[in-house]
C-alpha cells in the first residue's frame, strides 16, 4: 500500500482507512498496544476487517509520547482524529482553572444533577464529572457548606460549572493559571493528537509513523 511519507501522519492514516473502505463496510479493533518500559513512546496495531469479518489490513501506529489512553477492545466502525478543540484535549491545551464558591445551596442534590447534565453536554462521554470535582468529601456535603473549591480542570469546563452555580444564585469565582495542568508540548510545537474509536481513545504528543500491511488472502 502506497503512503506518502512527506504527508502528515494523520493524513496517511486517513488515506489508509479510505483505501481500505473501498473493500466495503469496515470494522476495526485494536489488536495490541506495545509500550517500552520507562518510555512514553508506544505502538498500536489496528486490525481492519470488512463486513464479513475478513481481515483486510493491519495498521501500525507509532505514538510519539503517549500521554493518556483508554482501551476497551470492542469492535468499532469509525476511527476519528479529534479536532484540536475537542473536549478530550482540553486538559492538554486549555489553561487550568479552579472554581470557588462562597455560599451554600438549599438543594445540593438538584445542583449536583444540574452539574451532571451540564458536564455531559460539554464533554459527552469522555470524562466523568468526578475527574475534576473536589474529591476530599462527597459532593453533596461540599455543596452544603458555606464555601469551598468545587472543581479544578480545563478552563472551558470550569466555565460550564460556573454557569450552573450562577444559575443557582451561588456566589463563585475562578482562579485561572497561565498553562494547562497536563503535560503539553513545548511552545512552538504542534498540539497533541487524539484518536477516538468508539469508547476508546489515545492521546499523544504526535504520531511518529503510520504503516499498513495487507493481510494474506486465502484462495
Amino acid at each position: 500500500m502506497n503512503t506518502n511519507t512527506h504527508k502528515p501522519h494523520t493524513d496517511i492514516l486517513r488515506a489508509i482507512l479510505d483505501e481500505a473502505s473501498l473493500e466495503g463496510h469496515l470494522k476495526m479493533i485494536v489488536g495490541g498496544l506495545r509500550r517500552e518500559l520507562g518510555s512514553e513512546n508506544a505502538a498500536m496495531d489496528l486490525h481492519v476487517y470488512d463486513y464479513e469479518r475478513t481481515l483486510l489490513t493491519v495498521v501500525t501506529i507509532d505514538f510519539d509520547g503517549l500521554l493518556e489512553f483508554s482501551l476497551d477492545q470492542t469492535i468499532t466502525e469509525h476511527l476519528v482524529i479529534a479536532a484540536p478543540d475537542h473536549p478530550i484535549l482540553w486538559p492538554y491545551v486549555e489553561n487550568h482553572a479552579e472554581l470557588y464558591f462562597y455560599s451554600a445551596t438549599k438543594d445540593p442534590r438538584q445542583l449536583i444533577a444540574d452539574l451532571h447534565e451540564a458536564h455531559s453536554l460539554a464533554v459527552l462521554k469522555w470524562f466523568p464529572l468526578d475527574r475534576f470535582t473536589n474529591d476530599l468529601q462527597p459532593l453533596h456535603k461540599l455543596l452544603a457548606a458555606a464555601n469551598g473549591c468545587l472543581a479544578a480542570g480545563p478552563l472551558p469546563l470550569i466555565r460550564v460549572y460556573e454557569g450552573v452555580l450562577q444559575a443557582a444564585a451561588i456566589k463563585c469565582s475562578i482562579l485561572e493559571s497561565e498553562r494547562p495542568l497536563k503535560r503539553s508540548p513545548e511552545p512552538g510545537t504542534s498540539a497533541p493528537v487524539a484518536l477516538l474509536m468508539g469508547t476508546s481513545y489515545f492521546i499523544a504528543r504526535g504520531l511518529s509513523k503510520v504503516q499498513a500491511r495487507n493481510a494474506e488472502r486465502k484462495s
